[in-house]
């Protein structure tokens, strides 16, 4: 007979997802075989025990070195996406593309099956330690009542209506009703605006005035959005000019649109996680970096004339000074070979794209000659090279470890 008295400290759970997994059955089939074939006592309750000891060691042993197993394959695709993401930046290649995709497939799924374990164990705490009873959930539905019903109505003179006997809340039928049978024959208002999309009801919300605003002010609660944002982005709209340096980059570059100078402006923060780039691609943008051109007519410095040659501009600087250019054509060749990437224009601002690597290398340049610039060297593009290939590093291992694989 199997005692029911109680022993030991409390309970231990097994992790069933590993009754799906033949390996584990096996061992445990074969424990119990050995088991039946040399039973160690007779007494039931003896063996009984000493079956579920040593299932638990079967189950933690090979739980962990299946959980071992899955981190060196994680570690594995990492490295394997990270490599893959290195030679895509040197050169374009369906092939190590396809690999590309597959591997980070492969590793989503890999998330996706952690992300699963986590629900469950979540699941399992809420159940067992943080479960709330039905009168919680009552209550809070007391205190959300209130934004279920439309409790007076402003018409376009500005007078209230209001149920008499309520006044808490308007009847439907004094919504719906024609005016003759004492209604004001509108549809349910609330519900209309409930229906309307978000983008809607923040354009119509910036130019309206008057009462109604406040249906829309509870409609904006629910998808997240504070009124006070658009009323903020509308001041913003009524007070905000274009910047200056967009008229004096207009000189040279005389194609760009509207859409290209918003994505131009954003490029800074998409193209690198660095706050020092992103800083010196802001200044760089809003023509605000110092030249000696300006530092000259500041009396900071004796000569307007470039470090190294001619008057010194931006464009001069970072394009047109031999030394410059000497120094892009260097950096392509070592890393394109014989294609030329850089134009002017995506050399200053963005190649097709904010997101684009190539945004992530000219950045590095423009920031290295400027240093050069400062301590008035001629930019080495072996000495770029060596700091570049460290600031990739440190972007690879930046994206290791937020597990960002896009």
């Amino acid at each position: 007979m199997l005692t029911s008295m109680k022993r030991g400290p409390g309970y231990w759970k097994l992790n069933n997802s590993l009754l799906n997994d033949a390996s584990f059955t096996n061992i445990i089939n074969d424990i119990i075989r050995i088991d039946a074939e040399n039973p160690n006592s007779e007494n039931p309750a003896l063996r009984w025990e000493n079956l579920k000891f040593k299932f638990r060691l079967a189950a933690i042993r090979y739980g962990k070195q299946k959980a071992a197993e899955r981190r060196l394959k994680e570690e594995l695709l990492l490295n394997k996406i990270s490599g893959l993401e290195q030679k895509l930046f040197l050169a374009e290649c369906p092939v190590i593309r396809s690999q590309l995709r597959s591997a980070q497939n492969e590793l989503l799924s890999y998330y996706e099956y952690k992300l699963q374990g986590t629900i469950i164990r979540s699941r399992a705490r809420w159940v067992e330690d943080g479960e709330k009873n039905s009168k919680y959930f009552l209550n809070l539905e007391k205190r959300n009542k209130e934004n279920y019903h439309i409790r007076k109505f402003v018409d376009s003179k500005g007078r209230f209506f209001e149920d008499e006997g309520n006044p808490d809340k308007v009847k439907r039928s004094t919504i719906i009703n024609p005016i003759n049978a004492g209604g004001l024959k509108i549809p349910h208002i609330y519900s209309f605006i409930r229906s309307l999309k978000c983008t809607w009801i923040k354009r119509y919300y910036n130019d309206l005035s008057g009462p109604w605003k406040i249906f829309f002010n509870l409609d904006l609660k629910r998808y997240g959005y504070e009124p006070s944002q658009f009323v903020y982005n509308r001041y913003l709209s009524t007070i905000s000019e274009k910047p200056t340096a967009t008229q004096k980059w207009a000189v040279s570059f005389d194609n760009l649109t509207e859409c290209d100078w918003t994505r131009i402006y954003s490029t800074p923060w998409l193209s690198a996680s660095e706050a020092r780039l992103q800083y010196f691609q802001f200044r760089f943008i809003h023509r605000v970096l110092p030249t000696n051109k300006l530092l000259s007519r500041m009396g900071k410095v004796d000569s307007a004339y470039c470090t190294w040659c001619e008057e010194e501009t931006l464009e001069h600087i970072f394009w047109n000074c031999r030394h410059i250019t000497h120094f892009i054509k260097e950096a392509e060749i070592m890393i394109f070979k014989d294609h030329s990437v850089f134009s002017k224009q995506s050399f200053f601002f963005t190649y097709e794209n904010a997101k684009h690597p190539y945004n992530f290398l000219a950045l590095h340049m423009k920031h290295y000659i400027f240093k050069c610039k400062l301590i008035k060297s001629i930019p080495d593009v072996n000495a770029f090279f060596s700091i570049f290939k460290f600031k990739v590093k440190v972007e690879q291992y930046k994206k290791v470890k937020n597990k960002k694989i896009y």
